[in-house]
């Protein structure tokens, strides 16, 4: 076990692109830390979570249009819209060192501390809630991600809203035109807030991004070392930009298949969970596990794989997921299975009256 750390690295960049803002985050991962990175994306960007159907997420003839650049984090959790005015907030540490956490709610608990600190100095009380949210007065002002490696170390991923332009973030987000209503505009701004809106008036991202450093520094006990990339690292950054950031492999990935007949919908204690499923007679052809919870990407892969060519079956469905519970972090196996069971039984339903193949993966 390494001891604790009296001294941080701390990054710090504006205006990056959507894929050299990720790649930066992720190659930091090399380093194991300690180390902090606050900085700004280009206006704008849409980012979906590990596990999500970006299709399913984003309106992507409006983010073409728009020249709203898309891409997919290595965290989990939900679609954001990023820009100038939101503070992404990259935390890369290693539960090998002594007193760090290991479980994500964990890790949400004490990095979030850092952050609700920072807003504390703004004048701004927050609480965490709702699993992976920071929330003022039950409005989310910032939503938190993990994902980690093999090796322990761990890259904690936030974005905290300054300032948001909500009319842009419900024409990103895929969200019918029709349904853009003055009443949902109205409900969407109720349920988020922002730094600006709760300091009634104008705060500098430059001086948000000091106080959460501050809070950072304080709720640590270290004090930062502030720098940039090494040439080798940041050649590493541009290498796995290049390699997966800027790649479809990547950003398209979670794709369902073009066959896929049946799909579900459910909200879970871990997040919502989207899920498409083809049949072949009466056995599983193929299931896609999409949404924004979080869990070990093995697991779920591993769960879609012991599926394949299995009976559609409720006991041998719960059997293939039981086998992998111990990995799927906050999943409940129950929701997953229910889930599996509710898309078997839309596609044999849609079986049964002939429905055309593709039907679910290009819902608008």
């Amino acid at each position: 076990m390494e001891a604790a750390a009296k001294t941080w690295r701390y990054l710090e960049h504006d205006g990056v692109s959507a894929s050299a803002g990720l790649a930066a985050d992720e190659s930091l991962m090399s380093t194991r830390g300690p180390a902090l990175r606050l900085y700004t994306y280009r206006s704008h960007c849409a980012l979906v979570g590990k596990f999500q159907n970006l299709e399913a997420e984003l309106d992507l003839a409006f983010c073409r249009e728009a020249k709203v650049a898309v891409n997919r984090r290595p965290t989990g959790g939900g679609a954001i819209l990023m820009g100038e005015d939101q503070l992404g907030i990259a935390v890369v540490d290693s539960f090998r060192r002594a007193g760090v956490p290991e479980h994500p709610k964990e890790i949400f608990a004490r990095y979030g501390r850092g952050i609700l600190a920072g807003l504390e100095r703004l004048g701004i009380r927050a609480s965490l809630e709702a699993k992976n949210d920071l929330r003022v007065g039950g409005r989310k002002i910032a939503g938190l991600g993990v994902c980690r490696d093999e090796e322990g170390t761990f890259l904690f991923h936030a974005s905290l809203l300054v300032d948001l332009d909500v009319d842009l973030m419900l024409r990103v987000l895929k969200i019918p035109a029709e349904k853009l209503s003055d009443k949902l505009r109205a409900r969407v701004a109720e349920n988020l807030t922002t730094v600006r809106r709760e300091c009634a008036g104008a705060r500098a991202v430059a001086e948000v991004r000091d106080a959460i450093r501050s809070g950072f520094a304080a709720v640590e006990q270290t004090r930062f070392e502030r720098g940039d990339f090494t040439p080798e690292e940041a050649e590493a950054a541009r290498a796995l930009e290049r390699e997966k950031y800027l790649q479809d492999a990547w950003i398209l990935r979670r794709q369902p298949t073009p066959d896929a007949l049946g799909a579900s919908l459910r909200k879970t204690p871990a997040g919502l969970l989207r899920l498409y499923l083809s049949l072949a007679g009466d056995r599983i052809k193929d299931v896609t596990i999409t949404g924004d919870f979080m869990a070990d990407e093995s697991a779920i892969l591993a769960v879609e794989k012991a599926l394949a060519h299995q009976p559609a079956e409720p006991e041998i469905i719960a059997a293939v997921v039981a086998r992998h519970t111990g990995s799927l972090g906050e999943l409940e196996a129950r929701e997953l299975v229910g889930a599996i069971l509710d898309a078997v039984a839309e596609a044999r339903k849609l079986s049964s009256q002939g429905g055309p193949y593709g039907c679910f993966v290009n819902v608008r």
